[in-house]
C-alpha cells in the first residue's frame, strides 16, 4: 500500500515537472518569437570589469563570449532574458538602451554595446 501511495506521488511529481517546464519553456519561446535575435548581438563592455562581451547569432541561436573565456550557448528564459545554467549566469538585454545587465552569484553589472 505505502509503495502504491509512494508511485502514485512519484508520477503526480513527475508530470507536474514536466508541465512547469513545458510552460516555462513556451513562455520563453513566445518571449523570444516577438523580438528578433540579432537585436541582442554585439560586443558589450562595462567600466566595472576589464572584459567585454560578444554576443553573436550562431546557428540560429545567441552565443556569449567573454574575453579570454570560451563561449557559451544562451537559452531563452523569458522578454529579453537569457540563462547559461551551468555557470548560472543570467543577460538581461534591454534593447532602446542598447546594454544587458550581466547576473551571476548575487551580482549585476551592466554592459553597454
Amino acid at each position: 500500500m505505502l509503495t502504491r501511495v509512494l508511485l502514485m506521488l512519484f508520477a503526480a511529481f513527475s508530470l507536474a515537472t514536466a508541465q512547469a517546464q513545458s510552460a516555462d519553456k513556451a513562455k520563453a519561446d513566445t518571449a523570444t518569437a516577438t523580438t528578433p535575435l540579432e537585436t541582442y548581438t554585439g560586443t558589450y563592455s562595462s567600466p566595472e570589469l576589464p572584459v567585454q562581451i560578444d554576443v553573436q547569432l550562431e546557428k540560429g541561436k545567441l552565443q556569449a563570449q567573454a574575453t579570454g573565456q570560451p563561449a557559451f550557448t544562451l537559452e531563452a528564459a523569458g522578454k529579453h532574458e537569457f540563462r547559461y545554467a551551468p555557470a548560472k549566469v543570467v543577460m538581461v538585454f534591454d534593447p532602446e538602451k542598447k546594454q544587458l545587465t550581466l547576473q551571476q552569484g548575487g551580482k549585476s553589472f551592466v554592459f553597454v554595446r
